[in-house]
Parts: C-alpha cells; sequence; structure tokens
C-alpha cells in the first residue's frame, strides 16, 4: 500500500480536525490494504483505535497455528475463529483473531484481525453480542463494503468482466459506453 494510507488517514484528519484526543476516539477499519505493520505502527503511533485484517495471507497462517481454540461461528458455521497466542508486538496492546474459512475443495483460508477496541467501544458497535472474541469479528465485518459491492454489481450487470480490444480508441469507446450505460441506469431508477 505504501504512504496510501497515511495520505487518506492524514487528508481525512485535515478535513474533519482530529486533534489528538479526537484520533483516540476515532476507529479505522481497513482490509488488507492498510494492514502493513508499518501502517498499524503508524496508525497506533498517531493515537488511532484500529481495527485490520493483517495484508500478509502467509504470516496470517503462521498466527493461526498458535490458536489453541478455534470456536465455530454462531451466526456463520462455515467460519471459525479464535485467539492468536503468539501475538505479533505492535506500538501499542493489541488483540489478534484468527479467522478462517474452509473453502469448498477442502483446505482452509486464515486470516489475522488485529484491534486495539476497547470494550466499551465494541459495546456500542455490536450491542447484542458479549463475547469478545465474536463482537470484535463482528465488528470488523460492519466495515461498508457497499461501494465495493455495487462496483462488483455494476460490473457484471453491464457486461464489463472481460471486454478487450486491440487498440486503444476501441477499449475507450467501451469504457464510454460503460460510463453512459451505468449512468443512464442510475438516472432510470
Amino acid at each position: 500500500m505504501g504512504q496510501a494510507l497515511r495520505e487518506l488517514v492524514q487528508a481525512a484528519a485535515a478535513v474533519l480536525e482530529l486533534d489528538e484526543a479526537c484520533r483516540q476516539r476515532t476507529i479505522v477499519r481497513t482490509d488488507r490494504g492498510g494492514g502493513s505493520e508499518d501502517d498499524i505502527n503508524w496508525l497506533l503511533r498517531q493515537g488511532y483505535v484500529i481495527l485490520v485484517k493483517n495484508i500478509s495471507w502467509q504470516r496470517a497462517h503462521k498466527l493461526a497455528q498458535s490458536v489453541a481454540d478455534w470456536r465455530v461461528d454462531p451466526r456463520d458455521p462455515q467460519r471459525q475463529a479464535g485467539w492468536v497466542t503468539a501475538r505479533l508486538p505492535y506500538a501499542a496492546v493489541t488483540q489478534q483473531i484468527a479467522v478462517r474459512i474452509q473453502k469448498t475443495d477442502g483446505p482452509w483460508v486464515y486470516a489475522v484481525l488485529v484491534s486495539s477496541l476497547p470494550a466499551d467501544a465494541l459495546a456500542q458497535l455490536v450491542p447484542d453480542t458479549v463475547d469478545p472474541l465474536w463482537a470484535t469479528v463482528y465488528a470488523y465485518d460492519l466495515r461498508s463494503g457497499g461501494l465495493e459491492t455495487i462496483n462488483r454489481n455494476d460490473k457484471q450487470g453491464l457486461g464489463l468482466a472481460k471486454r478487450n480490444k486491440r487498440s486503444f480508441q476501441a477499449q475507450e469507446m467501451l469504457a464510454l459506453r460503460a460510463q453512459f450505460a451505468y449512468n443512464l441506469l442510475l438516472w432510470v431508477r
């Protein structure tokens, strides 16, 4: 991700005029794109509360090996989670949770969530869940995702998945046609 996360957070902080006290009440939730060790440590040093997915699937797989007790998700029996016991050291105290989902062909896919959310923030985000393990996982699940879903649906619905042309001009015309179709659909809605 490089500097993109830092620049985005700094720009948002400038627009929102976040001082140190406000940053301590601001939760930054990101997918793997903001989950590098440097990004996590930078966010923690800035005073933000974080709930991020670690960027490295290899590291997630290794950390998941330290989970002593895998628990089945009460909401989704295909998903399991557990506390990472061989936690990575970060710039502030964090909780680290390994989450795994079994693929249809058998192997598990792992992710590690890194959180500095205090218990009262978890209770506000997920008031119906008392267990801190599942409250953290469900709080992570609350991240928006709406924009990605809309874009994916539009991409599939407009047939944009694999439409490549040999010439740049033809490719540009396809992009313009798709943009027109998208805007027309939004207007009609």
